[in-house]
C-alpha cells in the first residue's frame, strides 16, 4: 500500500488529495487564496507567496484530517502549480513583490521589444518559442518588474517560476543557486535550451535594455529533470503541513516533458515530492499513461514528434492572430475564466 498526496496550485485556491494505492481517492481539500487585480489595469493580476504558502499549508492539515491517515503513512507529495507565474526575490528568497500570474498582461512592450530584438540579433532561441516571445513568459516580466521597480533593484538576487518557488520554500533553501529549476519551466519561458548554451547571452539581454546587465548569471544553477532530486522537505514546513518532521521525504521536482509518462504508486519512494507541468501533443505516436492505485495501463498519452510541435505551435500562433480571443479585451478574458472556474467548481464530484 502507498499513500500519497496531490497539491495541484490554481489561480483562485490550491487543492490537496490523499490517494491511497488500494483504495483510491481517500479525501480532497481546498484553501482559497486572493487574486489581485486593479479596475484601472485589466492586465494586473499578482499573488501573493505567502498566501499560497499559507493555504498548503490549511488544505494540507485538513485533508490528513478527513481522510483519517497518520501523517507519517504519507509517502510522497506530487506538486503542480500554475506555469508562467514569475516572482522576483532578494536576500534568502525573500520575495521583493507578489507573482505576476500567468494572466498578467502588463509586460506586452517588454515582450514585443524582445521579440524584435530576437529577430533582429538572428536568436535562434525565439524559433524554439514560435517566433514571438509572450508577454506571460518571463524575461517579459523580470523586465517590467525592474522597470517599475528602480527602487527594490539593489535587493534583486533572482527571479523564480511558481513550480521552482514552491519546492525551493518547502526544502526551506535560501541560497538561490541552490534551487533546482525546472528545465521545462524554463524552456520556452526563458529561452533556456542545452544545446544553444542555456539561457540567452549576456549581450543579447543588455541589448534588449541595459537593466538586464547581469540577470542571466543570477537565473544560472542547477536546471532539473524529473528525476533529480530538489532536496529535504524543511522540518518546518513538515510541522507547518502537518507531516511527520524529520529527513525521511524527499523532495523530487517533477515537471513532466513532452515524453514523461505518469509513475505507478509502486515505484514512488517514501518521502517523496514531486512536481509536474505538462507540454501538450498532437503526435499519433503514444505511450501509456498508469492508474497509481492499480498500476494499469488507463490510457494512450500522445507523444509528440518535432513536426507535430511545429504543427501546434503554427495552429497557436493562428488562433492568437485572427481568432476570436486575440480581439477579446483582457477583461472580458477574465470574466470567461472565472465563469468557467465556476462551472468546474460546481461540478467538483463529476471532474475528480
Amino acid at each position: 500500500m502507498a499513500v500519497v498526496a496531490g497539491v495541484d496550485f490554481g489561480t483562485l485556491s490550491v487543492r490537496v488529495s490523499i490517494v491511497d494505492s488500494e483504495r483510491g481517492l481517500l479525501a480532497s481539500a481546498n484553501a482559497e487564496y486572493p487574486l489581485h487585480r486593479k479596475r484601472e489595469d485589466p492586465e494586473y493580476a499578482t499573488q501573493s507567496h505567502e498566501d499560497h504558502m499559507r493555504a498548503l499549508a490549511a488544505a494540507t492539515r485538513e485533508v490528513i484530517r478527513k481522510a483519517g491517515v497518520p501523517a507519517d503513512q504519507i509517502l510522497a507529495l506530487a506538486l503542480d502549480t500554475t506555469g508562467s507565474s514569475v516572482i522576483p526575490v532578494g536576500k534568502n528568497l525573500q520575495p521583493l513583490g507578489d507573482y505576476y500570474l500567468w494572466c498578467d498582461h502588463r509586460a506586452k512592450a517588454e515582450a514585443a521589444e524582445i521579440t524584435a530584438a530576437a529577430h533582429r540579433e538572428k536568436l535562434a532561441a525565439i524559433e524554439w518559442c514560435g517566433g514571438v516571445y509572450s508577454s506571460e513568459w518571463g524575461f517579459s516580466k523580470l523586465l517590467h518588474w525592474l522597470r517599475h521597480n528602480p527602487g527594490k533593484r539593489p535587493e534583486f538576487v533572482s527571479a523564480f517560476e511558481h513550480c521552482d518557488m514552491v519546492a525551493a520554500t518547502l526544502c526551506g533553501i535560501t541560497d538561490a543557486k541552490q534551487v533546482k529549476r525546472s528545465i521545462c519551466a524554463m524552456g520556452h519561458k526563458w529561452m533556456w535550451n542545452a544545446s544553444l548554451g542555456g539561457l540567452p547571452s549576456e549581450e543579447f539581454l543588455t541589448a534588449v535594455d541595459p537593466l538586464l546587465a547581469g540577470v542571466r548569471d543570477r537565473l544560472n544553477g542547477s536546471y532539473s529533470t524529473s528525476d533529480r532530486s530538489a532536496g529535504k522537505l524543511d522540518s518546518c514546513w513538515a510541522e507547518r503541513l502537518g507531516l511527520s518532521p524529520g529527513d525521511w521525504v524527499r523532495v523530487i521536482s517533477r515537471r513532466g516533458t513532452a515524453r514523461a509518462k505518469a509513475h505507478p504508486a509502486s515505484t514512488v519512494k517514501p518521502g517523496q515530492i514531486f512536481m509536474a507541468m505538462h507540454d501538450e501533443e498532437v503526435n499519433r505516436l503514444t505511450f501509456p499513461a498508469y492508474d497509481p492505485s492499480t498500476e494499469e495501463v488507463i490510457a494512450q498519452v500522445p507523444d509528440a514528434s518535432a513536426e507535430d510541435v511545429n504543427r501546434a505551435v503554427a495552429a497557436a500562433k493562428a488562433a492568437f492572430e485572427d481568432g476570436p480571443w486575440a480581439s477579446t479585451t483582457a477583461q472580458e478574458r477574465g470574466r470567461v475564466l472565472f465563469r468557467m472556474a465556476e462551472k468546474v467548481r460546481q461540478n467538483l464530484p463529476a471532474l475528480a
